[in-house]
């Protein structure tokens, strides 16, 4: 899933990015010209199996959650900028056959930083 504007070929600027790495890995990016920020989870995402996955900026730090549970949090000082391109979900903009192969379901953005209790509870399906 990702949101932003494209500068050139498989290059995004403002907005944001949530990706599965490698096919493993959940990273989550803020590529914002002046600073981007990156966080890349640790926890390896099993094949074949139900995972949930969120990401929060929260103004300080980028956040990573598998299964309701922190996964890599990283430091970056400033929310992602806004951007007029379209939201995409399964796909990666500017990266022809860059698509997700599985399921996507129940996907949320939300306009505030979620707390660490409200995603474990979305987490466990309440």
């Amino acid at each position: 899933m990702e949101k932003g504007d494209q500068a050139e070929q498989d290059t995004l600027i403002n907005g944001y990015k949530l990706r599965l790495l490698g096919g493993v890995r959940v990273q989550f990016g803020v590529p914002n010209p002046s600073a981007a920020g990156e966080s890349i989870g640790e926890k390896q995402i099993p094949q074949d199996a139900w995972t949930f996955v969120a990401a929060v900026c929260d103004g300080s730090t980028l956040k990573v959650y598998v299964n309701g549970v922190l996964d890599h949090p990283a430091p970056y000082p400033q929310f992602p900028l806004s951007s007029l391109s379209p939201m995409l979900i399964g796909s990666a903009a500017g990266r022809g056959g860059l698509t997700f192969n599985g399921g996507i379901d129940d996907v949320r953005v939300y306009n505030r930083a979620l707390t660490a209790n409200e995603i474990a509870r979305l987490a466990e399906g309440k």
